[in-house]
C-alpha cells in the first residue's frame, strides 16, 4: 500500500538549494487574480475560497517535504493564479493546468484554475471528488515549484521522469493512477508498461504518469524518504543522473534502472487483470 510520506527534514544544515554563501533570493508570494468573467459565476465564490485555503497549506506541505525550505516564503519569480474556463487537451488533469511564459531575461507562471470543470462537477453532485481536487492541486504546485526553481533553464531542470514522478508522488494520486493503468492489461502484457526512463515520450499518458511515479516510489522505499531529497538536490545541483544514482545508492544507472523496472512490473501485476485460461497466479510472478 503505498503512503505519501511527511519527508523529515535532513539534518545536514540543508536549507533547499540555497547555500550558506550564497544570498537569499528576494521571495515573493503567488498573487492571486479574483477577476474572473467566465460562466460560472455562482462556482467561482466556492472555488476563490478553496484556492485560499490550498495554496498556504499546500506551500508548506510540498516544500518541506522536497527539502526546498525557501518555498515556505514564497518564489523566486512571479507566480499568479488565474480562474478561467476550460484547459487544454494536454492538461494533466481537468482542474488546474500550469502556463509559463520568459521574456527579455524574466520568467513568469500561472497556475490556471477551471472554474468550468468544478461547475460541471457540482452539476454531478460528485462531492466525492474533493480528495481528486487536492491531489490535483497539489501536483500543480510541485510543478510550479520545480519551474520556479528552473526559470526555464533546461540545464537546472529535473529530467522529466524524475519531475513528473514526484509531482505525482507528492499529490498522493499515485496509488490510483498505478491501479488504473494496471487494470487495463492482463498480467502477461504488463512488460508493456514499462519502458527505460528517459525515453523521449511525445506527450504525456496515464502509463508514464504512473511509471514515472513507480520509480519515484522505489526511490523512497529503497533509500528512506530523506533519499528523495537528496536525489532530487544532486539533480538540480547540475550532477548527471547516473552519478545522482551513483552517490544516492552506490549504484550505476543500468542497476538502478533495472530495479525500477522489476519493482515496476512487480507493483503493475498486482492490479492487472488476470489472463483468461491461463491460470496465471493472484501474486506478482516478476522475480525481485
Amino acid at each position: 500500500m503505498f503512503k505519501r510520506f511527511l519527508i523529515t527534514l535532513m539534518a545536514c544544515g540543508f536549507s533547499g538549494l540555497i547555500l550558506a554563501d550564497e544570498p537569499t533570493p528576494t521571495l515573493q508570494k503567488a498573487v492571486i487574480d479574483t477577476n474572473y468573467k467566465g460562466g460560472f459565476p455562482n462556482d467561482f465564490p466556492v472555488e476563490l475560497n478553496l484556492v485560499q485555503t490550498l495554496v498556504p497549506v499546500a506551500q508548506q506541505e510540498i516544500s518541506t517535504n522536497l527539502g526546498f525550505l525557501q518555498y515556505q516564503e514564497g518564489f523566486q519569480h512571479p507566480v499568479v493564479i488565474r480562474f478561467s474556463d476550460g484547459a487544454p487537451a494536454t492538461a494533466e488533469n481537468p482542474y488546474f493546468y500550469v502556463q509559463t511564459a520568459s521574456a527579455d531575461k524574466s520568467y513568469s507562471q500561472a497556475l490556471i484554475v477551471n472554474v468550468e470543470a468544478f461547475g460541471e462537477r457540482g452539476k454531478k453532485h460528485k462531492t466525492d471528488d474533493d480528495a481528486a481536487v487536492r491531489h490535483s492541486f497539489y501536483y500543480a504546485m510541485t510543478t510550479v515549484i520545480f519551474n520556479d526553481h528552473a526559470a526555464g533553464d533546461p540545464d537546472q531542470a529535473l529530467p522529466t521522469w524524475a519531475q513528473e514522478g514526484t509531482a505525482v508522488y507528492i499529490s498522493g494520486m499515485g496509488d490510483h493512477l498505478v491501479k488504473k493503468v494496471a487494470s487495463e492489461v492482463t498480467r502477461s502484457h504488463v512488460g508493456e508498461l514499462v519502458d527505460e526512463l528517459n525515453r523521449p515520450v511525445p506527450f504525456m499518458t496515464r502509463r508514464q504518469y504512473a511509471r514515472y511515479y513507480l520509480a519515484v516510489q522505489y526511490i523512497v522505499n529503497t533509500g528512506g524518504a530523506s533519499s528523495l531529497q537528496a536525489f532530487i538536490r544532486d539533480l538540480l545541483s547540475g550532477k548527471s543522473v547516473s552519478d545522482t544514482v551513483l552517490d544516492v545508492f552506490n549504484q550505476d544507472w543500468d542497476t538502478f534502472e533495472d530495479k525500477v523496472e522489476r519493482f515496476s512490473k512487480d507493483t503493475f501485476s498486482q492490479f492487472a487483470r488476470e489472463d483468461e485460461n491461463s491460470g496465471a497466479p493472484s501474486q506478482p510472478r516478476y522475480p525481485k
